[in-house]
């Protein structure tokens, strides 16, 4: 029979209650810290985290807008806009594969092989003892070394409550020790402390700025093809897993752009109308209010940079989220608004004057070698500017290729002493006041006259000749005495009325005044040196005006070059017209200095070789003697002719002036500027079909021919 089964009683020892009411505390603190901490991070700084973890996700991209085109008067493209990319590689994701990139892509990059390859390879470095003041100097190990993580003293003692650091924006005090797991500031003693071991890894190489797009395309068809030890329909056969992903990425990822795309700024002509064009560039800014400094392309000269604002556009934004990879997730996007894009600018230069216009001067260069040789062709009636050119000139594609002084508008931006075609102004006026008239005759003193005890001479020992003789013959002795009779004030007031010694108004920067002496400052003898185009400087660009005031019937203009704004879709928002600056002369008195100027273009006067044949041509040839340390020189000139056809009714005015041509190969206006306006008047009155006058005539010649030196020309 079995023995009896003893029950002991089921209660719980003393000990045992203590751990059960010791672990049901612990459960109790820890379930309440984390019941604690759940309201602390979802109630209390809800708001905190919130803001936190948007801008973690959250972005704000702004959206460029397209840069307005410039286009001729007949809308050809002289400057537009093209998108680019910003091309990177990633070394890290190209892994060990740079020899097969390299040889893909080199030939499209066109830099050699070996050079892509060395860019691809990845570069690391490692910091050590990274401790810097913030004054830059390198602290030794003589006054602050870390280790491990700690800040100890040069004999190793740990430093104890002895500096105040700020991390993440907490002051704290290290009673033990300053871990340097992100950089520290020690406010007491001004340094900057970061781990000792940094490792960096370029992940982010560019390789080329301003990639066209169909550059681009061809980047990514050739990574998209990349062979790597095998062809690709093979990869799936031989390779792992884990080595096709590598190989995807690779393709994919390894070669890449950024996110959002630049601009090129593209001038299909080249150097074409450059002066007036401009350029662009990179201009660095500064954000008053963040401090923060950014870098953009902006006009810097020309109509690039005064019609910036309105070519530029308005940029747009987004707001939108990003995932792990930064990569944007489209269907989070929450705002967006476009950009606006910019103005299209169409001038009145017309490209094929431009062109008539710059080879001309270029023969100007290559035949009388001067300093430089600028141009303009208008319509007097108008302002409309057809061409405006300078040389030496420079590719606005590629602007700091070519020196400074090539960057110069000259006809805005110089001023010289106009010489000759200055006379029209000061006998203009004296017929305008009823002082004279063109038969009264002028005795020209055989060449040599002295006035107040300075002598003024002519080119020619000229006797007595009609005023309108005086202009043909271009007597400096004859143009003085006129201009005389209107005293210094009356010829002051006619000079500052023709828009002499302020600027015309053109739409480019950097327009000077020109350099008149103040009336009040003439000497003696001012007057009569000023009615000669001596004492006085001026813009070609005041100048050519000033004459075409004359063709114009005495009314002065302000110059177009802008002939409206148009937006993306063609409808016009800014429409330029005519401005009548004001009434100088007389219609009466500008036609008979219109006379007088016909006179001028004839075998009898200055300009044969402005002769025109189909048409009756008017203008005014001008050689001035350059000053040279206070002296005029005999060895530099400033050589110009101004004219306009046809004379009776003038559809273009053309002034083409030569600054420093080589004496030796002629060196006065009728010579050197002369047959380049004759061959810019023909070949451009046979592009715009102007009707002759005539049924005789002479056919276009083409580019200036060598002058006759022995012709008297001035």
């Amino acid at each position: 029979m079995p023995a009896p089964t003893t029950i002991q009683d089921a209660t719980l020892q003393p000990f045992q209650n203590r751990r059960l009411l010791l672990m049901g505390f612990l459960l109790f603190v820890a379930f309440f810290g984390l019941g604690y901490r759940l309201v602390d991070l979802q109630v209390l700084q809800h708001e905190k985290l919130k803001a936190k973890a948007q801008a973690q996700v959250r972005q704000t991209r702004l959206i460029e807008p397209r840069r307005g085109d410039i286009r001729d008067a007949r809308g050809n493209l002289l400057a537009t806009s093209r998108p680019v990319k910003t091309v990177f590689a990633d070394p890290v994701l190209i892994g060990t594969r740079q020899a097969e990139v390299a040889r893909a892509l080199a030939p499209i990059f066109q830099v050699p092989e070996a050079e892509l390859h060395r860019r691809l390879l990845p570069q690391i470095s490692v910091r050590t003892n990274p401790v810097v003041t913030l004054d830059g100097v390198v602290l030794t190990n003589r006054n602050v070394v870390v280790i491990d993580g700690s800040v100890l003293a040069p004999r190793g003692g740990l430093h104890t409550n002895r500096f105040l650091a700020l991390k993440n924006g907490v002051v704290t005090t290290n009673y033990y020790s300053v871990t340097t797991n992100s950089p520290l500031v020690l406010t007491n003693s001004y340094v900057v402390i970061t781990n000792q071991f940094v490792v960096v890894t370029n992940r982010h190489v560019v390789l080329a700025h301003k990639v066209p797009l169909d550059q681009w395309a061809q980047i990514t068809g050739a990574m998209a093809k990349l062979r790597l030890d095998m062809p690709l329909e093979d990869e799936r056969l031989y390779l792992t897993r884990k080595e096709r992903g590598f190989n995807r990425e690779l393709r994919a990822k390894g070669i890449n752009c950024d996110p959002v795309d630049d601009q090129i700024r593209i001038y299909p002509n080249q150097s074409l109308a450059a002066h007036v064009l401009g350029f662009m560039g990179p201009v660095t800014r500064t954000n008053k209010l963040t401090g923060v400094v950014t870098t953009e392309t902006t006009g810097l000269d020309g109509l690039e940079l005064q019609l910036d604002s309105k070519l530029d556009g308005v940029r747009g934004w987004r707001e939108t989220e990003v995932g792990g990879r930064g990569t944007e997730l489209v269907m989070n996007r929450m705002q967006e608004v476009g950009a606006q894009d910019g103005l299209n600018a169409v001038l009145t230069v017309d490209a094929a004057m431009q062109h008539i216009l710059e080879t001309e001067l270029t023969e100007i260069m290559a035949r009388f070698n001067p300093l430089s040789a600028s141009g303009i062709v208008l319509r007097p009636r108008t302002g409309e500017i057809l061409a405006m050119g300078s040389r030496p000139t420079y590719d606005p594609n590629f602007p700091g290729k070519s020196p400074i002084a090539a960057l110069k508008n000259r006809m805005t931006v110089d001023s010289y002493e106009p010489g000759s075609t200055f006379k029209i102004v000061s006998i203009g006026a004296a017929l305008n006041e009823g002082l004279t008239t063109l038969g009264e005759r002028i005795d020209c003193e055989r060449g040599s006259w002295n006035y107040k005890g300075r002598p003024l001479r002519d080119h020619d020992p000229l006797g007595i000749l009609t005023v309108e003789e005086v202009m043909m013959k271009s007597s400096n002795i004859g143009s003085a005495k006129i201009g005389l009779r209107l005293g210094n004030q009356g010829l002051f007031n006619y000079i500052t009325a023709f828009g002499f010694g302020e600027r015309t108004g053109v739409l480019l920067p950097g327009e000077a005044r020109g350099q008149l002496i103040p009336v009040r400052n003439w000497d003696g003898i001012t007057g009569s040196r000023v009615s000669i185009g001596h004492s006085a400087s001026a813009t070609p660009l005041q100048m050519a005006m000033a004459v075409a005031a004359i063709a114009n019937g005495g009314r002065l203009m302000r110059p177009l070059l802008v002939d409206r704004l148009e937006d993306a879709d063609g409808k016009v928002v800014m429409k330029s017209h005519p401005q009548v600056v004001r009434q100088v002369f007389k219609p009466e008195v500008a036609k008979q200095v219109v006379e007088t100027l016909k006179r001028v273009v004839t075998t009898d006067g200055t300009a044969d070789k402005a002769r025109l044949g189909y048409y009756t041509a008017a203008g005014k040839t001008g050689t001035a003697q350059k000053l040279v340390n206070g002296q005029y020189s005999h060895e530099k000139y400033f050589s110009s002719f101004i004219g306009f056809f046809p004379a009776d009714n003038p559809e273009l005015l053309i002034y083409v002036c030569v600054d420093e041509p080589e004496k030796s190969k002629g060196f006065y206006g009728g010579q050197v500027a002369a047959p380049a306006f004759k061959n810019i008047a023909l070949r451009s009155a046979n592009y715009l079909n102007i009707r002759p006058e005539t049924a005789v005539g002479e056919a276009v010649t083409g580019l200036a021919q060598a002058p006759q030196r022995t012709n008297r020309t001035n």
